[in-house]
């Protein structure tokens, strides 16, 4: 399936829509890409994605369309990196 000029397979889907759920319930998305451990939550009430290491950056979002074009790692956006995302896991 083609979203965002992307194509997704169905697991990718089933990832995207465990993250849009988490959007919706102020809970939190965290995945692995890259060796690295990432989270996608509200902090301080504000939607934010953020490196888990310490001193890092959290960068705040508007919703999940904003996250899919704009939550960039590794110099591309999060609807690229998708397909190559290792793992996830739901708070």
């Amino acid at each position: 399936m083609t979203k965002n000029n992307v194509i997704y397979d169905e697991e990718d889907l089933e990832m995207l829509e465990y993250l849009k759920y988490c959007i919706s319930t102020g809970g939190e998305f965290y995945f692995e890409y890259r060796g690295r451990e990432y989270k996608i939550g509200y902090e301080q009430d504000k939607l934010c994605g953020y490196l888990v290491e310490p001193n890092t950056p959290e960068y705040p979002f508007k919703d999940y369309d904003d996250i899919m074009e704009n939550y960039v790692i590794e110099g591309k956006p999060f609807k690229d990196i998708v397909h190559d995302i290792d793992g996830y896991w739901l708070l």
